[in-house]
């Protein structure tokens, strides 16, 4: 992913300095690339390149793409985007997914974002945002799984694996 950055820049100024159709150019560009590539794209280009190529990104993955970029480059895209776009950028946005941008968002964006969340999701976030951010609680997931009473250790295991990520260190069982 990083080796293919510098190439990913070069053929989107070289597609916006060839002055025709750039636009459609650009979104073939990123239309190939994870949204990972798309927020270390939009943070190396100058400002007006990052707005011309964010103008590009399709609204399903600028959520995705905001939620990977560092809080700098975030705050501009979202000052420079059209409020009328939010709710579509909101559509399918998670708790976790709106901790990670909520300081970067205005009130009314955050309000926003709250509204087009469903109740669970709603609840989870503001659990969440009782907790300061260096406190696990900001960032611990909610997820709950559930045993029987009668259950084996050997059925909790089985559980363990097949419903929590592998990347997870800790389990904290009640």
């Amino acid at each position: 992913m990083a080796e293919e950055l510098p190439q990913l820049i070069e053929e989107v100024v070289a597609a916006e300095q060839a002055e025709d159709d750039s636009t459609a150019v650009i979104e073939e560009l990123i239309a190939s690339q994870d949204v990972e590539e798309i927020a270390l794209l939009l943070e190396s280009l100058p400002l007006e390149k990052r707005l011309k190529v964010w103008a590009s990104v399709p609204n399903r993955k600028k959520l995705d793409v905001l939620v990977q970029m560092r809080a700098d480059p975030r705050e501009t895209l979202i000052a420079e985007t059209d409020e009328s776009s939010w709710t579509r950028i909101f559509e399918d946005i998670d708790a976790e997914d709106l901790l990670e941008i909520a300081d970067s968002l205005p009130q009314q964006l955050l309000s926003t974002a709250l509204l087009v969340m469903d109740k669970q999701q709603r609840q989870y976030f503001q659990n969440a945002n009782q907790y300061n951010d260096e406190q696990i609680g900001h960032w611990m997931r909610q997820d709950v799984l559930l045993l029987p009473n009668n259950a084996k250790v050997r059925d909790g295991m089985r559980l363990a694996r097949r419903e929590i990520e592998t990347h997870t260190d800790t389990i904290f069982l009640l």
